[in-house]
């Protein structure tokens, strides 16, 4: 988990406190979270870190200086290596949820962006950090892989299944 500082947030999503992430998620304190999914005709790209060795969507916490598209930015521009801006993304919802992972309690209130940025995967590859792996995962494969939660990570699971059903056309 990155050291840094978060919003600690009330159920209205205003600002009570700063404080450290580690702090906020041990406490299990409602915080900001940015989920981003790419889709487009190559298929949903998500990527899998030797760490977790599970697939899953782009996702990180909001800095508490941070605006929630800001943060969506910067999280596509890192995990990448594309230069996204704002244009590049479109908010398709948010939610709130909590739930119990190794750090501790994450409550957090999510807004979710997507991008369709035809981006191909062998452009991503010379771009991604060495223990990052990304996949383009059609409509089928995306489904066989919904359906073992040994390989998704249970946070993409649960976006993945959330999403309108509307952006699934856009996957082949």
């Amino acid at each position: 988990m990155v050291k840094q500082n978060l919003a600690h947030i009330s159920k209205k999503n205003k600002v009570i406190e700063i404080l450290p992430s580690k702090k906020i998620h041990k406490a299990g304190l409602l915080h900001r979270e940015v989920d981003i999914l790419l889709i487009n005709h190559f298929g949903v790209l998500l990527h899998k870190s030797n760490e977790a060795n599970k697939w899953g969507h782009f996702n990180e916490n909001v800095g508490y200086k941070e605006q929630y598209k800001d943060a969506a930015i910067r999280v596509f521009n890192e995990s990448t290596g594309y230069h996204f801006t704002s244009k590049h993304l479109k908010k398709v919802g948010e939610y709130q949820r909590c739930v119990t992972s190794g750090d501790g309690i994450n409550n957090h209130w999510s807004r979710v962006y997507i991008s369709f940025l035809p981006i191909p995967k062998d452009s991503l590859l010379k771009k991604l950090p060495e223990n990052e792996n990304v996949k383009y995962f059609s409509r089928i494969e995306l489904l066989d892989l919904l359906m073992d939660k040994t390989r998704i990570r249970a946070s993409s699971k649960f976006l993945l299944t959330e999403v309108p059903i509307f952006l699934y056309n856009c996957v082949p």
